[in-house]
């Protein structure tokens, strides 16, 4: 009789041929891989953080000095700003340790050089005078690599969240920021679903919103405390035919809400671009039916016992250079106006009635008044003549519009400190396309004349090592790459030296607020093209939108929360 082989259960299938002295060897290369990778992430952050840092500390110092700005409020926000990890990521092994460490001993070095009055100060551990780094070397401290996964919050995590029309997961990094646990995504198309997998790798996906039970699955997973995503826009933006809810695709945000209410989810974050304010638009619609979409958004929004606010937030308002305007609303199951409007409008608003809060943040034009809700989408439409305003409140049967707009939370910055600078595969631009673009918009651009300088010189074969065009922010990232566009005036660069070319991937990526190499996956056994990851993020929402939105939902949240008489306890 021979002796039985050691028992392999409970392996995975991929190592079920391994003996027992391969998988221990296995097992050990693995965790010195990743203790490697942790090592190098702990580097690459402790550099970038010691680079901000040196860059910062006599002009924080002087500013300090002269009463101009309060540095430790203002140390924290750049810390912020720059993405710094929760403690769920820290805790999973995603690095920073070191970076932390740097940050602390220059926090009290700090203070210590105001306190003494000097008007220097070096961090710790960084020689002086400190050598200027190359672009390569700050692209590469300041915009590091994104690899592996992101964490999702715990089984017993405060705030639990669903993502429908997930695209590449901006709701699901957003909140995953702040510790809440994602319950799942929905999303059909298969590069966006491979990122997701990726990404969000003990995530579900459901696929398809309308193949699911999810009163249902409401039951099985337990509480879902807020749903967020933006339904496909095709229907509704300008690039697409203008059908509004008559497409098939526009009506899945009537779907949405749907969700919303079978889920009997206490709150929602609905987003979608701001051209749905005036839908259907496309060429041939009767005029008399533009503005018909969004109330009857708004009327499916009451009838599944949702309180709500809305309004259009730019990129650049949040902290990335991108001129990008989308129509977000928040639904809340309350009794309480100001819940919801607190979280879109910000905190100037007044408190005392929806027609003050909108007042109180009015930008010229009307006042704002209430309409009822009426049984007619039209009568709604027609009310508003065709066109809704940029911001307002949904309450006790009424909507309140008025012309006002959501509260500014930061400048945008310079598109310079996103760009890179040097590139592997710059995506240049033919130099037929660029003057087929010069053509037709160089007169109604006059302000991008650094770019027709370098367009001409091109036509005239003159050199142009000399010229230089970096617009003040980026157009709106699309789908698509072409330049024909009104809008792809704001995505061309000329760095000095170089030819004219569209922006990158991975500025693109940064631009909608997600780190580097976000999209650069393997995809069907090698590294995903162009096409695909610039469609997956032009279709996608600014992630520092979201990550601000979340920090209000999360003041708000405990008391919808415990007054929804239909919200599932845990």
């Amino acid at each position: 009789m021979t002796d039985s082989k050691p028992s392999r259960r409970g392996r995975p299938p991929k190592y079920s041929h391994l003996n027992e002295d391969e998988l221990k060897e296995l097992a050990r290369k693995q965790a010195a891989e990743r203790q490697a990778r942790k090592r190098g992430r702990d580097q690459a952050e402790a550099a970038a953080t010691a680079l901000a840092l040196r860059t910062l500390s006599d002009t924080l110092l002087f500013s300090a000095k002269e009463r101009l700005i309060d540095p430790v409020a203002l140390l924290d926000s750049v810390r912020m700003a720059r993405a710094w990890p929760t403690k769920a990521e820290a805790e999973s092994g995603i690095g920073f340790d070191e970076a932390g460490r740097l940050w602390n001993r220059y926090l009290r070095s700090f203070l210590e050089a105001l306190a003494e009055g000097r008007d220097s100060i070096v961090p710790p551990g960084v020689d002086d005078p400190p050598a200027e780094p190359t672009d390569e070397e700050r692209q590469r401290l300041m915009h590091p690599r994104f690899v592996g996964s992101v964490p999702n919050g715990r089984e017993d995590a405060r705030f639990r969240c669903l993502s429908l029309f997930s695209g590449i997961g901006a709701p699901d990094l957003a909140f995953s920021r702040h510790g809440w646990r994602c319950l799942g995504h929905a999303e059909i198309e298969p590069f966006q679903s491979a990122v997701l997998a990726e990404r969000f790798p003990d995530v579900p996906n459901y696929g398809n919103v309308d193949e699911v039970d999810w009163a249902a699955e409401g039951r099985r997973t337990g509480p879902v405390h807020v749903v967020v995503g933006g339904p496909p826009c095709q229907s509704f933006s300008r690039c697409g035919k203008g059908g509004g809810t008559d497409d098939p695709r526009g009506m899945l945000s009537l779907r949405f809400i749907d969700i919303c209410r079978d889920l009997q989810a206490p709150a929602f974050v609905f987003e979608n671009v701001n051209s749905l304010l005036w839908a259907p638009s496309g060429d041939g619609v009767p005029k008399e039916l533009r503005g018909r979409d969004f109330a009857m958004l708004l009327q499916r929004v009451a009838e599944a016992g949702y309180t709500a606010c809305w309004g259009v937030f730019d990129g650049r308002a949040f902290g990335v250079p991108q001129s990008r305007t989308r129509v977000f609303m928040i639904g809340m199951r309350t009794d309480r106006w100001q819940f919801p409007a607190l979280s879109v409008l910000g905190p100037r608003i007044s408190l005392d009635t929806p027609t003050a809060a909108l007042d109180a943040i009015r930008k010229g034009g009307r006042k704002a008044r209430p309409i009822d809700l009426a049984s007619d989408p039209m009568d709604l439409a027609a009310a508003v003549k065709g066109s809704w305003p940029r911001a307002g409140i949904l309450h006790d049967g009424k909507v309140w519009v008025g012309n006002a707009a959501p509260e500014t939370y930061m400048d945008g910055g310079d598109l310079r400190a996103v760009l890179d600078v040097a590139v592997k595969k710059p995506s240049l631009l033919s130099d037929k396309a660029l003057l087929s673009f010069h053509s037709r918009y160089k007169h109604e651009f006059p302000q991008a004349k650094g770019l027709w300088d370098v367009v001409e010189a091109i036509r005239d074969g003159q050199s142009h090592d000399d010229a230089e065009y970096i617009p003040a922010h980026s157009g709106a990232i699309r789908k698509s790459r072409g330049v024909n566009l009104r809008s792809g005036i704001n995505l061309v660069v000329v760095p000095k030296g170089q030819r004219p070319r569209l922006m990158t991937c991975e500025e693109k990526e940064r631009l909608q607020g997600f780190p580097s190499g976000w999209t650069d996956i393997l995809y069907n056994g090698k590294p995903a093209g162009v096409t695909l990851r610039d469609g997956a993020i032009g279709n996608s929402m600014v992630v520092n939108v979201l990550d601000r939105l979340a920090e209000y939902l999360e003041i708000v949240l405990p008391e919808v929360i415990g007054q929804s008489p239909d919200a599932p306890s845990r």
